[in-house]
């Protein structure tokens, strides 16, 4: 029977949620931060490759930045909004729904030439949505979570490049996480929306534009886009034939005229940026759910949070314990991987602990006995026997595929 993201996390001590915080608010256990830090570290480095400028920016403002954003009257809601009393005086703060007026702030702190763009700022963003309780489901949707959050502010002739760039990175990402079914959709201009029309013609086409460069077969989600513009979203199919909205793009034509975002070109004339927001995992809460259903709990040793085991056949032999060591060492040296030799439990087989090893679902379950010390090999279980620098470049060959430079 297939075992849900929920179960997974409770029997592998990955995340829970209490009470004192409320539903929708995850509390990761050392295992499971393990999952998610490992994933910020690559998709930050992933972001760095492609010329992106790592940020961060503050978790509330001032209420009067939503309302200029026009985030408090089309989402005001869902956002966590209160008042601060000082004295006499009463002020109105909102926790960040998103992170795009933060990155517009930033854009705006100073003059920015024709030459600076496009210009990318990526920030692992810590946002705040109040959800209605019935829709929440573990990490698949929760109230507070972590995107991986980028804006690029372009001219329109850059448009459908970027565009087509990030539709490439989206690519890139789930080939890599065996993720190869996949579902593009363009979300066209919603009842309740910001701009004219016509101008959300305009660039529904640009999105159009970049999507056929891409020779990507997408269908119309008609009404479905953001407030402010048009997005492309994609969906992909795990392997239990299931769809999942991870990636989206958005084109935003309206919060650089609220917010008078401009560029410079040569002549020191004015022009209006356009603003094109994406996140590639999406929500890194709902990108380690649908993970753990799509592995089946067993991820990838690289975002594992059982890594590797070291079962020495015997416990009290000395030098089995000390080979097991030297494999954690010599691993660990070269990596930022966890290696964990079981010989404390003397009262447990090696049958009981193999078979716990797999109910944790380990990347690796490496056996050493008297042969395997001998011989400088390693029993991998599943693989049989293999000689301990062929175990050293196989685990290498892994960690290059994801941190390819």
């Amino acid at each position: 029977m297939v075992k849900t993201h929920n179960e997974l996390g409770r029997e592998l001590e990955l995340f829970d949620t209490y009470e004192e915080a409320g539903a929708g608010h995850i509390f990761w256990k050392p295992r499971g931060y393990k999952v998610y830090s490992n994933l910020m570290k690559w998709i930050e480095f992933e972001h760095k490759k492609r010329g992106y400028k790592v940020i961060r920016t503050p978790m509330i403002f001032r209420s009067h930045l939503w309302e200029k954003s026009g985030h408090k009257q089309m989402y005001g809601d869902m956002m966590y909004l209160f008042e601060i009393k000082k004295q006499d005086l009463k002020e109105e703060w909102g926790i960040k729904p998103m992170n795009c007026p933060a990155h517009i702030i930033l854009y705006k702190s100073e003059r920015r030439s024709e030459k600076s763009l496009p210009l990318k700022f990526f920030e692992l963003g810590f946002v705040h949505r109040h959800e209605l309780s019935g829709v929440l489901n573990g990490l698949l949707r929760v109230r507070s979570f972590m995107q991986d959050d980028a804006h690029i502010f372009v001219k329109k002739d850059q448009i459908a490049k970027e565009i087509s760039n990030v539709i490439d990175f989206i690519e890139y990402v789930f080939e890599l996480f065996d993720l190869k079914d996949r579902k593009f959709y363009l979300s066209t201009m919603p009842e309740k929306h910001l701009g004219d029309a016509e101008t959300w013609r305009l660039v529904e086409k640009e999105m159009d534009k970049a999507l056929r460069s891409r020779k990507v077969n997408y269908e119309i989600a008609e009404g479905e886009g953001a407030f402010y513009g048009p997005k492309i979203d994609v969906e992909v199919k795990d392997n239990l034939g299931r769809y999942w909205q991870l990636s989206t793009v958005q084109l935003d034509f309206n919060l650089p005229e609220r917010f008078d975002v401009n560029y410079y070109d040569g002549e020191g004339k004015k022009h209006r940026v356009y603003l094109i927001h994406r996140a590639v995992l999406g929500s890194l809460e709902r990108f380690i759910g649908v993970l753990l259903e799509h592995y089946e709990g067993k991820l990838p040793l690289l975002f594992s949070p059982y890594q590797i085991a070291v079962l020495p056949i015997v416990n009290t032999e000395p030098s089995l314990v000390e080979y097991a060591k030297e494999i954690k060492r010599n691993i660990e040296r070269s990596t930022n991987l966890l290696v964990e030799v079981d010989v404390w439990d003397q009262d447990k087989t090696l049958n009981k602990k193999i078979r716990e090893a797999e109910r944790k679902k380990y990347t690796y379950i490496l056996v050493v006995g008297e042969k395997e010390l001998r011989n400088k090999e390693v029993n991998v279980r599943g693989k049989g026997n293999i000689k301990i620098e062929q175990l050293y470049a196989e685990i290498e060959k892994e960690i290059r595929k994801w941190y390819n430079y």
